[in-house]
C-alpha cells in the first residue's frame, strides 16, 4: 500500500499542476474507498492532502466526502440489488469507517436502515456462519 499511497501523491501532484482539483478529488476518492479499513491505510498522508487541496479550493473537503458517499451508497446498492451481501457489507462497513456515525453525511439515514434491514435478514437466514467462510 504504500507504493499505492506514494502513486496516488504522483497522480494528484500532475493533476495539481494543471489545477484539475476534479481529478484529484477522484483520486482521493477512490483510495479511499479503497483502502480506508486496511491496517496500512495512509490516513495521515491523506488527511495532508486533503487539508492542501482545501486551502487550494474552498468545499473540497464536503466536495470529497460527498463523492464518497455517493460511491459507497452506488456500490452497496448495487450489490443489494444483485444479492451480493457480503459486497454490500463491505460497503456498509467501509462507510462506517470513514463518516464514523456521521448523521450528517449523505446518505447515512438510508445505508443506516440497508444496514439493519441486512442484519436481520442475515439473523433470520441464519447466514452469519457463511459471511464469515468469505
Amino acid at each position: 500500500i504504500d507504493a499505492e499511497i506514494r502513486r496516488l501523491y504522483d497522480h494528484i501532484l500532475i493533476a495539481s499542476k494543471y489545477n484539475n482539483i476534479p481529478k484529484c478529488r477522484k483520486i482521493l476518492s477512490t483510495y479511499i474507498v479503497r483502502y480506508c479499513d486496511d491496517p496500512s491505510y495512509a490516513g495521515a498522508d491523506v488527511e495532508k492532502l486533503v487539508t492542501a487541496l482545501g486551502k487550494r479550493e474552498n468545499g473540497f473537503k464536503a466536495e470529497l466526502d460527498s463523492s464518497i458517499a455517493i460511491d459507497l451508497y452506488y456500490q452497496i446498492t448495487r450489490a443489494v440489488l444483485g444479492g451480493d451481501i457480503s459486497t454490500a457489507i463491505q460497503g456498509i462497513r467501509k462507510y462506517g469507517y470513514i463518516f464514523s456515525g456521521d448523521s450528517s453525511a449523505k446518505y447515512f439515514f438510508d445505508i443506516d436502515r440497508l444496514e439493519r434491514i441486512l442484519y436481520q435478514m442475515i439473523t433470520e437466514k441464519g447466514l452469519w456462519n457463511n459471511l464469515k467462510e468469505r
